[in-house]
C-alpha cells in the first residue's frame, strides 16, 4: 500500500509555469555559478520579472525544491544546481515510494 493517498493534479498552465521557473533558475546558476538568494533574485528580475515578482516567492520556490537546488533551508548559503544524476535518483526514489513504475536512468 502506498504512503500517498493520491496523486496531485496540475493544470497545463501550472506545469508550464513550473518548468519555466525551474529552467530560468537552472540557466542563471549554470551561467553565473552559485549565488546568494539576493543576487539570484536580481538576475531573475533582469531576465524575466514576470516569473517571480517577489523575493519571498523565489525563496519559497527554491526551499520547496531541494531535489533540484542545493542550499540550506534558511537560504543562508549559496544556491547551486544539483547534478542530473542526483535529480534522477530523487525522481526514481519518489516514484518507488509512490508505487509508480519508472525505468531507472541513473547512468
Amino acid at each position: 500500500m502506498s504512503a500517498f493517498s493520491g496523486r496531485p493534479s496540475f493544470s497545463k498552465g501550472e506545469i508550464d509555469l513550473e518548468r519555466r521557473r525551474i529552467a530560468l533558475i537552472d540557466q542563471l546558476l549554470a551561467e553565473n555559478g552559485a549565488m546568494m538568494i539576493d543576487d539570484l533574485f536580481g538576475f531573475v528580475q533582469k531576465t524575466n520579472d514576470t516569473l517571480f515578482d517577489k523575493w519571498s516567492l523565489l525563496k519559497s520556490f527554491i526551499q520547496s525544491r531541494t531535489n533540484i537546488f542545493q542550499t540550506d533551508q534558511a537560504l543562508s548559503t549559496e544556491i547551486r544546481n544539483r547534478s542530473m544524476l542526483y535529480r534522477k535518483a530523487m525522481l526514481y526514489t519518489v516514484a518507488q515510494l509512490a508505487d509508480t513504475p519508472t525505468q531507472p536512468e541513473l547512468g
